[in-house]
């Protein structure tokens, strides 16, 4: 095995013609001596690589600092990796591990993130086993292979979203630590997963992201997964994106089905993510959670058991049913009806799952005398998750929603 030391590191570069890639440096080691060396870049292993290049090994690799990166048109292989500096996979780029692994031990992983973040965003990666201890393993293009991932200690991260494909061929294990999936384009699948939040089930999360009503990146397992009771469930809505209603989206698929449910997501359950509410269900061995927004006034007054026309008050708390149907309340508790501020501007809430259109099914209606009501023009309102007008004009002045449907 070739000693590195930081002088025969820069004759390397120089003769390369790399003098100008050593202003970001990457302390790594490899084999059996314990010398250290600094490189500008990780480049393809072997002489006459495209960029230069590390010196030839089948052996051990340690990256302690910095951020070695796997460039297009770069390979790298080595038997076994650890890293506690950051590592990133750019797309063309090749990195395999080829070491074998203790499927009892993680500490024998051939991959080994001690704290490490492993950012691919593209090209191919390939390991026996990844073992992630307080690390974080990134996912946003490529593909990835892998033996097993086990994360645990310190609570490690898996985050897989973008155009990801992440085959996991045996157990994906999550001791400690948290899972995020994101989007609908990725694909994650693997054994099974027996011990999501075993260790430390009080601080593991599992995160959805939806981002479109066209599905998501779903976590496909052969076998079961086993929720440890205490571990919870977390949601999330890309930005701009309104689900919408009815639909529904399986977050884990299982063949084999899933024990336990997530501490605050029982069977049945709601949980609440940019102001829409989706209702969970196991059914089947599957995580399926639903938009449960209404379609329509008739269906949000059959879902909240409310009697009585959109115009009417069916609870008397002072707010028509159609204003707490628009507001996205239940209707049937009370409803406080907004005021104006200090410079003359009210807000009402705006359901996320309130579909109407300004001007066909909602106005915003001005009077000066409470009998003759004028409609507000739109370009006179502000639309978001609040629908906001600001009162003008001199003498009395009224002000109200006014909604006809959907």
């Amino acid at each position: 095995m070739k000693r590195h030391t930081n002088t025969m590191v820069s004759m390397l570069l120089v003769m390369f013609g790399l003098s100008a890639r050593t202003q970001a440096f990457v302390e790594y080691w490899q084999g059996a001596d314990t010398n250290w060396g600094t490189i500008g870049n990780w480049w393809t292993a072997g002489p006459g690589g495209p960029n230069g290049s590390l010196p030839a090994t089948t052996d051990n690799t340690w990256v302690r600092s910095g951020t070695a990166t796997v460039n297009a048109g770069d390979s790298f292989t080595v038997n076994s990796l650890w890293a506690q500096g950051a590592i990133t996979l750019k797309d063309g780029g090749y990195l395999e591990i080829t070491g074998a692994t203790d499927s009892g031990n993680p500490g024998y992983a051939a991959t080994y993130l001690n704290g490490s973040t492993f950012t691919q965003d593209g090209g191919t990666f390939i390991t026996s086993s990844l073992a992630n201890g307080n690390g974080t393993y990134r996912v946003t293009g490529g593909t990835a292979t892998l033996g097993g991932i086990w994360i645990y200690w310190g609570f490690g991260t898996m985050d897989v979203g973008g155009t990801a494909n992440i085959t996991i061929t045996g157990v994906l294990s999550c001791e400690a630590g948290f899972i995020t999936l994101r989007g609908h384009q990725a694909s994650v699948s693997a054994s099974n997963l027996p011990n999501f939040g075993s260790n430390n089930g009080a601080g593991s999360v599992f995160k959805a992201v939806l981002d479109s009503d066209s599905g998501f990146s779903t976590l496909n397992l052969t076998n079961n997964m086993i929720i440890d009771p205490r571990a919870t469930f977390a949601l999330e809505l890309a930005s701009g994106f309104t689900p919408s209603a009815g639909m529904s989206w399986t977050i884990i698929r299982t063949g084999m089905g899933i024990t336990h449910t997530f501490s605050n997501l029982p069977e049945g359950g709601v949980i609440t993510a940019g102001g829409v509410a989706f209702t969970a269900s196991y059914a089947g061995g599957n995580l399926v959670l639903t938009n449960t927004a209404a379609a329509d006034y008739t269906a949000w007054a059959n879902q909240n058991n409310v009697a009585g026309t959109i115009d009417e008050d069916s609870d008397n708390d002072g707010v028509p049913n159609g204003i707490e149907y628009f507001m996205g309340q239940p209707g049937t508790g009370f409803t406080a009806n907004p005021g104006l501020d200090g410079g003359h501007k009210i807000s009402w809430a705006k359901g996320t799952g309130y579909t109407g259109v300004y001007g066909i099914n909602y106005f915003v209606q001005t009077s000066s005398n409470l009998k003759d009501w004028a409609d507000v023009p739109e370009a006179d309102v502000t639309i978001g998750s609040t629908l906001q007008y600001t009162l003008t004009g001199a003498g009395p002045r009224f002000v109200r929603l006014k909604v006809t449907g959907p």
